[in-house]
């Protein structure tokens, strides 16, 4: 039996992470001069107000750093503990290098560090499934094997408000310079093998909410809804995606302040899996 270890942008709360089986470790920001660690997605206090003040232009995001996961990796070993690593895309930050690193300062032959390839919902997916293999006493080099395949079976689709946070951090350039500034324009993105990609333009919330369900598989077995802020936007998202996949118990999920720097706070959107 292994331990999980991921970061923050998995949005976990703290009541339903078992610290026998899960481990998370913060990504951190900062607003103007002050900085904080992202924590469990029910303890990080009022950042979306602070990120309506105009210091947020000033607002940035780190990584989390090798000491990070150093100390976790550290204390797991010694109480002879394997460690299934499980990061946001190494596409998106800088974390996953940080872990590798990490692993190669302590005994690696107990630890593998796996590349999610996704964030938020889909890298929340990847590690429930990771903690379940271990649950149920899959080998180390055997779930690493088994959770790389499965991360074909998830998948994100957003949308924002504004471009602007998106462009000003590199994490994407395939979107139109005037999508997210022409009035009533809206881009849909996708987070597809690590990276963050168009999916089109909606015009108005009826076309936004719609193309956003669109963009699902029919065939998902696991559905969960994003957002920083609750707003009618996400209601709506909420209604429709019940009368669609009425099947399927669908999650809320809040994002926290580090997407948020990154998206805005009026961000939503969906993760899925599918039963590949």
């Amino acid at each position: 039996m292994f331990t999980v270890v991921t970061d923050s942008s998995s949005y976990f709360d703290r009541r339903s992470v078992d610290p026998q089986l899960l481990r998370v470790v913060p990504l951190s920001y900062s607003i103007g001069d002050q900085a904080y660690f992202e924590g469990y997605s029910d303890e990080n206090g009022r950042f979306v107000e602070l990120l309506k003040l105009p210091t947020h232009r000033a607002a940035h995001t780190a990584q989390v750093p090798v000491g990070g996961f150093l100390s976790t990796f550290h204390e797991l070993q010694r109480q002879h503990r394997e460690v299934l690593c499980l990061t946001i895309s190494s596409r998106l930050s800088g974390t996953y290098g940080s872990a590798l690193i990490a692993a190669g300062q302590v005994d690696a032959s107990a630890i593998a560090v796996v590349d999610s390839l996704s964030t938020a919902g889909g890298l929340r997916f990847l590690v429930e499934y990771a903690c379940a293999l271990s649950a149920q006493g899959v080998p180390l080099p055997e779930a690493v094997e088994q959770l790389e395949k499965k991360r074909e079976s998830v998948g994100i689709v957003f949308s924002v408000e504004s471009m602007e946070a998106l462009r000003a951090s590199g994490r994407i350039s395939s979107v139109r310079q005037s999508v997210g500034t022409v009035l009533n324009i809206r881009p849909i993105l996708l987070c597809s093998n690590g990276i963050i990609v168009s999916g089109g333009i909606a015009r108005g919330r009826s076309e936004q909410v719609a193309k956003l369900l669109e963009a699902v598989p029919p065939e998902a077995e696991r559905l969960s809804l994003h957002y920083v802020q609750n707003s009618p936007k996400v209601h709506a998202l909420a209604q429709a995606a019940a009368a669609r996949f009425g099947g399927l118990d669908i999650v809320r999920w809040p994002i926290g302040p580090v997407l948020a720097v990154h998206l805005g706070i009026e961000a939503f959107g969906l993760a899925w899996q599918t039963g590949k």
